[in-house]
């Protein structure tokens, strides 16, 4: 089976920083799912601008460095499988994972995932 390419990560704290103040978001117990809708840019790199990116956190709360380590690879995993088709342009998706993440199953954090994109629909 081909690899799956990942969505454009984030990576600046100051993006992160302007997500959390600008976003909607849903609270699962596993994780916090945060969207926010970007501003079009009219430039030649427009099909780049336009792509979903996504984002991924987890601090000390969650643990030890393998921890967070962990939590952090089920929610690339996660957003692989079950964001990428649905990702909508423009949009910026940040994952916060919580303590729970460690615990639940791989099914529940897809059905979850769902859930919160359903409700969020912006």
């Amino acid at each position: 089976m081909p690899a799956v390419s990942q969505l454009p990560v984030i990576r600046k704290r100051s993006d992160f920083l302007k997500i959390s103040r600008l976003n909607t978001k849903c609270v699962k117990p596993a994780f916090i799912l945060q969207v926010h809708r970007r501003k079009t840019v009219q430039n030649s790199e427009q099909h780049v601008d336009a792509c979903p990116r996504v984002g991924f956190t987890a601090s000390k709360k969650i643990g030890k460095a393998h921890d967070r380590n962990r939590a952090k690879r089920r929610l690339r995993e996660l957003s692989r499988l079950n964001l990428k088709p649905k990702a909508q342009k423009n949009h910026d998706y940040v994952f916060i994972a919580r303590p729970q993440i460690l615990r639940h199953k791989f099914e529940d954090l897809q059905k979850d995932l769902e859930d919160c994109l359903n409700k969020i629909k912006t």
